[in-house]
C-alpha cells in the first residue's frame, strides 16, 4: 500500500498522525521524501539536481498509526505492507 502526502507550507514542518482503520498491525514500512532547501528550487538538465528522494526514517509506527513530523516544502511517499488471512470465511487483516 503507498500514501503520498504533500506538506505545501513554505516554513513549518506539521505533526501528522495516519491511521489505517480495519487493519491492527503494520509492516514493512518504509518512506522516500522529496524536499529542497528553498520554495522555489528545481531540477535542470545539465545542473547538478536540487530536488532528490531520500530514504526518511523519522517515523514511528504503533499497530495502525504511523506518526512523524512532515517537512515544509516536500511531498512524502509512505510504503507499508498488510498481510491477509482467511480464516472461516472470515477476512483477517495482520
Amino acid at each position: 500500500m503507498h500514501v503520498t502526502i504533500c506538506n505545501i507550507n513554505a516554513e513549518k514542518n506539521l505533526p501528522l498522525e495516519l491511521i489505517v482503520n480495519g487493519i491492527d498491525k503494520l509492516s514493512h514500512t518504509h518512506a522516500r521524501l522529496l524536499a529542497a532547501l528553498k520554495i522555489n528550487d528545481y531540477n535542470n538538465f545539465g545542473k547538478k539536481p536540487l530536488v532528490v528522494p531520500v530514504d526518511f526514517s523519522s517515523f514511528k509506527v504503533s499497530g495502525n498509526h504511523i506518526n512523524l513530523i512532515m517537512p515544509a516544502r516536500s511531498v512524502l511517499e509512505i510504503e507499508f505492507s498488510v498481510a491477509l488471512l482467511y480464516f472461516n470465511r472470515h477476512l483477517i487483516f495482520f
